[in-house]
């Protein structure tokens, strides 16, 4: 008996050394893999940048698997903030600069008339959905950017970013536009459905962004900053079309570009302000931010007007 146990313990043993072994060898193969993985990928961006006339370091094109590594790639979340602060001050354009330009392409949109003499009627007048809105604010910033920066940047086609920059194509930038009512920004849901089967589509959207959320004719906020694919995550039911952002991405990534243009915004903007709040207040013609401000106490209700001031310090000041 005492033989037999012996050998069971010796074959325990045995098959466990043997099992350690092996998973040391499965961790060295899967470093070694990893190894290979990042040279060939560096190996096709050298080759892709002969053919293209660019650097292979630019992070412009997936090449390999997983998107390649950005800015934030192993940084905690508690440090996105300084990484974004760094995109920001090494890009060409600042924030001011945006600011300017949008309100500019924001007025001219709504200025614009389609048809001539008697027939034209003002886009301000047409029932426009939020994609056309977009679409031609994008256009509209585009040309404005280049008239000022003498064709140093122009509008994207195809599977170029929105704004190219000429100069330095990896600082080009994306425009996302958002018309439902509140602060977020949402992409197609083939972002994230793209992002999970390993395909990137046609246009790289990782980079820089800027985002744009407006309410009919009225721009209530504008953020520039970094977002990469990986951050769309599309809804969870089947049927959802859209893809988000989480809250990190907004604290940290997208850095608002503050103006008193974010106190035209309507009221439900508010914490706490929802659609039976916000009749009420209509009822008492106000309907705006600033309108909330403007009469102070006035307004006899502490909550909303202390939620309108939280709002101008954090876009408006």
């Amino acid at each position: 008996m005492r033989s037999s146990q012996t050998r069971h313990h010796s074959f325990k043993t045995f098959f466990s050394v043997i099992s350690r072994e092996h998973s040391a060898y499965l961790e060295s193969f899967s470093l070694i893999l990893g190894h290979l993985k990042r040279r060939l990928n560096f190996f096709l961006r050298l080759c892709w940048s002969f053919t293209e006339n660019r650097d292979p370091k630019l992070p412009e094109k997936q090449l390999w698997g997983d998107s390649m590594s950005g800015p934030y790639e192993n940084v905690p979340e508690s440090d996105w903030l300084s990484v974004t602060d760094k995109l920001l001050a090494e890009h060409p354009l600042k924030l001011s600069d945006i600011l300017a330009i949008s309100l500019h392409a924001w007025s001219s949109l709504w200025s614009t008339s389609i048809g001539t003499g008697t027939d034209a009627i003002e886009l301000r007048h047409l029932p426009m959905q939020a994609t056309v809105v977009g679409y031609f604010f994008e256009k509209l910033f585009a040309k404005r950017l280049s008239d000022i920066t003498n064709g140093q940047w122009r509008s994207g086609h195809g599977g170029e970013k929105d704004l190219v920059c000429e100069q330095n194509p990896a600082q080009s930038i994306e425009i996302k536009a958002s018309g439902q009512l509140g602060l977020k920004i949402f992409g197609n849901r083939s972002y994230g459905q793209e992002l999970q089967a390993g395909s990137t589509g046609k246009k790289e959207k990782s980079g820089y962004y800027i985002t744009v959320n407006f309410y009919g004719m009225t721009m209530c906020l504008i953020r520039f900053g970094w977002i990469d694919a990986g951050d769309w995550k599309p809804q969870l039911a089947p049927t959802g079309q859209m893809a988000g952002l989480e809250q990190a991405v907004y604290d940290s990534k997208l850095i608002p570009i503050k103006g008193d243009y974010t106190l035209a915004g309507p009221a439900q903007l508010l914490n706490g302000v929802g659609a039976k709040k916000a009749e009420g207040l209509r009822d008492q013609g106000i309907m705006t931010i600033k309108q909330i401000l403007d009469l102070g106490h006035g307004l006899n209700d502490l909550k909303t007007l202390n939620a309108a001031r939280l709002f101008k310090a954090t876009y408006a000041e």
